[in-house]
C-alpha cells in the first residue's frame, strides 16, 4: 500500500525544477479531471522538502530508487536556492523555476519541517551532506533570527530587517530539534518562553505576537510543544517537563475533550470548539 500511495504521489514532481507541486489527485494525478492542477505555481519550502525520510524509507525496503531520488532532488534544489550569504531560506517558491514568492524567513509555517528533515535525514540515511546542510542553516537561523529565546522573521536577502511582529506556534518544534542536535541552553529557553505563552492563553495560539497577546487565537491541536517538552526531558530528566507534560494533558481534558474525542478550538479568547478534531 505505501508503494501504491508514493506512485500516485510521483506526478507531481512533474515540474522543471523536481520542486513537486503542492497538490496531485491521487487518482488522476495531474491529468484528466485534474488538470487544473497544474495551473499551480507556488509552493512552500517545507511541503516540497519534507519528504525525503519516508520516501528514502521506501526505497531502501522496495528496492526502488525512484523514491528515494525524487525527494532527493526536491532537496537539492532547495539547497541551491537559499541565499548565498546568509544561508537563510525563503517560505514560498515558484516550482517551475525557483524564484521566490515570499523572502520572509524564519522557522515557523512554510519552512519549519525543511529544517526538521535536513538533521533527521542525515540520523536516518547517515549523509553528511544532509548535516552539512542543516548546520550550514542552523548557524544561520541562530545568528538572524533567533533574538534571545524569541524567533523573529526576517528577510532572506537582507536579515537584519524583520518582516513580521509575530510568531506562530509552528515553531515550537525547535527547541525539539535543538536538545537532538545537543544545543540544550537554547533550547531551554525557548521552551519556557512558550510555556509562558501557553500559561497566558491554556494553550499555543496560533499565532502571537513578540509580547505574547494573540494574534490568531485559533488552537487546531498542534503536538509541536509536547514533543519539545518530551525531548527535554530525555535529555535532561528534569521533572519539571514531567509537570509540563502533566499540565497539558489536563488542559486537553479540561478544554477539548468532547464526546467523540478531541476537538480543535475556534479562539482561545473564547474557547469555542471547531466542529472538527484538527486541520
Amino acid at each position: 500500500m505505501a508503494r501504491e500511495v508514493a506512485d500516485r504521489l510521483l506526478p507531481a514532481f512533474d515540474t522543471q525544477t523536481g520542486v513537486p507541486y503542492p497538490r496531485v489527485n491521487l487518482k488522476y494525478g495531474l491529468d484528466g479531471p485534474a488538470y487544473f492542477l497544474r495551473s499551480q505555481q507556488d509552493t512552500c519550502t517545507a511541503c516540497a522538502g519534507t519528504m525525503i525520510l519516508e520516501f528514502a524509507t521506501l526505497s531502501r525496503l522496495t528496492g526502488e530508487s525512484i523514491y528515494e531520488a525524487k525527494a532527493k532532488k526536491a532537496m537539492d534544489f532547495l539547497w541551491a536556492q537559499r541565499h548565498s550569504v546568509s544561508d537563510l531560506m525563503g517560505t514560498v517558491l515558484n516550482v517551475h523555476n525557483g524564484d521566490w514568492i515570499r523572502k520572509d524567513s524564519g522557522v515557523g509555517a512554510g519552512i519549519d519541517s525543511y529544517y526538521e528533515y535536513c538533521f533527521k535525514a542525515y540520523v536516518l540515511l547517515g549523509d553528511e551532506e544532509y548535516l552539512h546542510r542543516f548546520n550550514k542553516h542552523y548557524s544561520a537561523v541562530m545568528k538572524h533570527v533567533s533574538q534571545g529565546p524569541l524567533m523573529v522573521d526576517v528577510l532572506m536577502h537582507s536579515p537584519s530587517v524583520s518582516s513580521r511582529s509575530f510568531m506562530d506556534s509552528l515553531l515550537a518544534f525547535w527547541p525539539g530539534l535543538q536538545v537532538l542536535k545537543g544545543d540544550l541552553k537554547p533550547a531551554i529557553e525557548m521552551h519556557e518562553m512558550l510555556y509562558q505563552v501557553i500559561q497566558k492563553h491554556n494553550f499555543l495560539p496560533e499565532a502571537f505576537t513578540h509580547d505574547f497577546q494573540v494574534h490568531w487565537g485559533q488552537y487546531p491541536l498542534r503536538p509541536e510543544f509536547v514533543e519539545s517538552t518530551y525531548f527535554l526531558y530525555k535529555a535532561t530528566k528534569d521533572e519539571y517537563y514531567l509537570k509540563i507534560g502533566e499540565e497539558i494533558l489536563d488542559s486537553l481534558n479540561r478544554h477539548v475533550r468532547v464526546d467523540c474525542g478531541f476537538a480543535g478550538i475556534k479562539d482561545l479568547r473564547t474557547m469555542v470548539h471547531e466542529d472538527r478534531q484538527a486541520h
